[in-house]
């Protein structure tokens, strides 16, 4: 934990943010990540368009570790409205990733990368689709 924090410290120190006076610094910088607008998409084309973009930058690159990419590709969808209120992101089945876009100021971007990797590419979206194609197991 202190090592995570040492480089929470190194990070926050490298963007160049200064607390106002009087406030130390984490907690002030914390409070910056959860209220200041850059954070967060203004509308759920925004927030599809950011998940998109982080899915696809990835994928260019996982098959040069994984050895290869399935035939199945897989596809970003938003959340119906009707599950959206009570849906977490993720969980699209085989292929699909589901962006839940109801409520977007519960939705920081900056958790975005770690959501949309570990559901589009190179996660269950690619995960499943590779394992239906598998010979012999």
């Amino acid at each position: 934990v202190a090592k995570l924090r040492t480089q929470m410290d190194q990070t926050i120190v490298a963007s160049g943010f200064k607390a106002p006076a009087g406030q130390a610094v984490f907690p002030a910088f914390l409070q910056f990540l959860r209220s200041d607008p850059q954070f967060y998409a203004k509308t759920p084309e925004q927030l599809l368009k950011q998940a998109a973009w982080i899915a696809k930058r990835v994928d260019a690159k996982v098959g040069d570790y994984i050895g290869r990419l399935p035939r199945r590709r897989f596809a970003i969808e938003p959340v119906p409205p009707e599950l959206a209120p009570f849906y977490t992101g993720g969980r699209g089945g085989p292929g699909i990733y589901l962006v839940n876009t109801y409520n977007l100021p519960s939705r920081p971007l900056y958790n975005l990368t770690a959501l949309t990797l570990h559901e589009s590419s190179p996660g269950h979206a690619l995960q499943m689709p590779l394992a239906a194609e598998a010979q012999g197991l």
